[in-house]
């Protein structure tokens, strides 16, 4: 299953993504502002990551959005940690709103935080 455009595809992972998802993961950024990415995502963190989600596309579970007739089917969200600034931004120029804050929601490297989530609702 796959969904291709002019800029890109969405499609379920599949063996030999390891590694280039373990050196675009790699980030100090990244592992700050996310939720559960550990650093240094390391290429066993990379290959069980590849493992359960291609267990699950073969199971038909897909982290893909669901169009129909070109409408997005339900709710669309994201969560995002109070200090990334960035992602808030794209979330906003997408046409996400702020729903609330999730109290100590998050939990890496051994401490809680809250969670900002954002949704988009048609």
């Amino acid at each position: 299953m796959a969904i291709k455009t002019r800029q890109f595809t969405l499609r379920p992972f599949r063996e030999g993504d390891e590694k280039s998802l373990q050196k675009n993961i790699n980030d100090k950024a990244i592992c700050r502002y996310t939720l559960r990415i550990p650093y240094p995502y390391t290429s066993k963190h990379a290959k069980n990551w590849v493992r359960v989600n291609t267990a699950r596309s073969k199971k038909n579970f897909h982290r893909l959005v669901i169009d129909i007739d070109g409408e997005v089917a339900g709710r669309v969200y994201a969560n995002v940690r109070p200090g990334n600034k960035a992602s808030v931004r794209v979330l906003k120029k997408n046409g996400f709103t702020k729903e609330g804050r999730l109290r100590k929601a998050g939990f890496k490297g051994g401490k809680s935080f809250d969670v900002l989530m954002y949704a988009k609702v048609k």
